[in-house]
């Protein structure tokens, strides 16, 4: 017999957690600052557009993982869910 929830909650999102990775350390690059005397203005426009998408990134891949594992749980505990997962971020 197949089982839907059981096969979507043991889904894996590889890509995603390698831009989680990745956006991550864009955001520690953001806060340290590793190209201040940087000159070259390509490198420069390609850090900052970057950088311009890392913080929204993640916020966005938290939603679609949160929304994937609460989806077909009842109405009261994806609230309980959510919230939790709320205050952790």
């Amino acid at each position: 017999m197949y089982d839907i929830e059981t096969e979507l909650s043991s889904k894996q999102y590889n890509s995603i957690d390698l831009m989680k990775l990745i956006m991550a350390l864009v955001v520690v690059a953001i806060h340290t600052e590793p190209l201040v005397r940087c000159e070259n203005i390509v490198v420069l426009n390609l850090y900052k557009a970057i950088s311009d998408v890392a913080v929204p990134f993640s916020f966005i891949a938290s939603g679609f993982l949160v929304f994937d594992k609460v989806i077909f749980l009842p109405k009261n505990e994806q609230e309980r869910m959510i919230s939790n997962y709320a205050k952790k971020f």
